[in-house]
């Protein structure tokens, strides 16, 4: 984000959210759900990042239920499948969850639920490849 992106504007201190950001706290910070217009910026809607050595991609999950168990700063495994025969392969090992698209947003298809995440740069190109596979995750411990 950047100031182009909000508008400043003074909050009387009783109608300030307990966990409003100012400008000068979203340095590091990666929105990880929509904002309204008029919206006060708090902490619950970002999360504190330094992705400088990772790609952004998005993955299409095959189980669509998954946006309710999972939320952004999550640690996953991603594994493929062709088809139900074919053993999964991992795919992608410990990204790092940056957001989600539940079932309600434009983004779902009947092919799965989009999820957006943070990789190394060699796990982000065979990710971005991999349209065709059976997409699932495995949620690791922190």
């Amino acid at each position: 984000m950047t100031a182009n992106d909000f508008e400043t504007v003074s909050i009387p201190a009783k109608y300030k959210a307990p966990n409003a950001i100012s400008e000068s706290e979203l340095t590091e910070l990666v929105l990880h759900s929509d904002l309204q217009k008029g919206e006060q910026l708090t902490s619950s809607r970002f999360m504190v990042a330094n992705f400088s050595d990772k790609d952004f991609v998005p993955v299409r999950i095959a189980d669509t239920q998954i946006t309710k168990i999972i939320k952004p700063g999550q640690i996953v495994d991603i594994v493929a499948s062709s088809d139900a025969n074919s053993p999964a392969r991992l795919l992608a090992q410990r990204v790092k969850i940056v957001a989600l698209y539940p079932e309600s947003q434009s983004f779902t298809n009947s092919q799965g639920v989009l999820v957006l995440v943070a990789a190394e740069p060699q796990e982000a190109v065979g990710l971005a490849g991999s349209g065709n596979l059976k997409l699932s995750l495995v949620i690791r411990g922190q």
